[in-house]
């Protein structure tokens, strides 16, 4: 089995220098550690669009406070035409004249972003076999970057902090057959792809990757907060207010019609939200949501348990 197939893990520790370590899972062993950064290091996310070579194995991105770096694992040939020890480099994020020294919390990688970031002069659509990485910024921006360059930035993607940030590439929706076969089949769907995002601001955000930019509008969004009410019979006052949203996942349903939304928030809730038909406008508005897990409260840690000691 060649390096370039190896199944990779990558963690970062809370030591000083943040270490970065790459595990290759199967040897259940590190790979190669590398210094990551005194500033703490929020998320590590793998390039999937990254296309392994004989050398390089594979990209990641870093995320922290006044931190952005992408590091590329490689197996440098040698002499005799045999891969070397393995080769973690990192490259700390350019932000030029775009951007502003600030915390990144979430990232991840789409394929295509929309060309301009003048969102009075809207640009196309460029796309890279490699992908671009795009990261969520504490002051409610959003950073694409192209290699290690800041490429343009999206603003006011969430009144605070984009705390997590996901993509979905939809299934094409099923078509249901003409048993008679009268009817001519419908031509295929166009996939849409969706970058999903959560902010401090408590709204779970959904947009279509080929428009997102400045001034790009939000095909869906959902309040966590109005849901929350909406299924909780009653909430204290102490669990009243903003549930920030701190992570999103998602998946297609309902044949890839809808889509189902796993959200956790930091006052420790996690609920699925589930859009049954994305192409209706009105599909935020008849979201379905289901509560998986209440937390203890809002406020500090939960301190202990205890089980009733006969029922």
């Amino acid at each position: 089995q060649g390096e370039q197939e190896r199944d990779l893990l990558v963690s970062v520790g809370v030591d000083q220098n943040h270490s970065i370590v790459v595990w290759d899972i199967a040897a259940r062993a590190p790979l190669v550690r590398a210094a990551g950064d005194k500033n703490r290091i929020l998320s590590a996310v793998w390039n999937p669009f990254q296309q392994a070579s004989e050398s390089e194995v594979g990209m990641f991105v870093t995320v922290g406070e006044n931190h952005v770096m992408f590091w590329h694992l490689s197996f440098p040939e040698l002499p005799s035409g045999e891969a070397g020890q393995p080769l973690l480099v990192g490259e700390r994020g350019v932000l030029g004249d775009k951007g502003v020294t600030q915390t990144a919390l979430s990232a991840c990688f789409i394929d295509q972003v929309v060309s301009s970031d003048d969102a009075d002069q809207p640009g196309g659509v460029t796309e890279s076999a490699e992908g671009f990485a795009v990261t969520g910024m504490h002051n409610g921006d959003v950073y694409v970057w192209v290699g290690a360059q800041l490429l343009s930035v999206i603003t006011g993607v969430h009144d605070g902090p984009v705390l997590c940030i996901s993509r979905l590439h939809r299934a094409a929706v099923d078509v249901e057959e003409d048993p008679d076969g009268l009817t001519a089949p419908p031509p295929p769907a166009e996939r849409q792809v969706l970058v999903v995002t959560g902010g401090g601001d408590g709204l779970v955000r959904m947009w279509d990757e080929k428009h997102f930019g400045n001034g790009s509008p939000v095909v869906h969004q959902v309040n966590i907060d109005v849901l929350m009410g909406q299924t909780m019979v009653a909430r204290t006052e102490k669990h009243r207010g903003v549930s920030s949203v701190q992570s999103v996942a998602c998946r297609d349903v309902s044949g890839g019609r809808g889509v189902e939304v796993l959200v956790g928030t930091r006052r420790n809730e996690l609920l699925t939200i589930t859009l049954q038909d994305m192409a209706s406008p009105a599909a935020a508005d008849k979201a379905v949501p289901r509560v998986v897990a209440l937390g203890h409260s809002g406020e500090g840690k939960l301190g202990g348990l205890a089980m009733h000691p006969a029922e």
